[in-house]
């Protein structure tokens, strides 16, 4: 019982620190990549509403 409250915690801060971390990560690289990921994210997003 313990065991399973203490890995869902560890789930629930790993998941809320990822956006930040992988936020750094492309800060890091080079403008054009960020833009290019970004395009890429949109049209996924919109293959996926149509």
């Amino acid at each position: 019982m313990l065991e399973s409250k203490k890995e869902r915690y560890v789930r629930q801060s790993t998941m809320r620190q990822f956006p930040y971390s992988f936020l750094i990560i492309f800060r890091r690289r080079r403008q054009s990549m960020l833009k290019t990921f970004m395009l890429l994210v949109i049209r996924n997003a919109h293959w996926d509403m149509c």
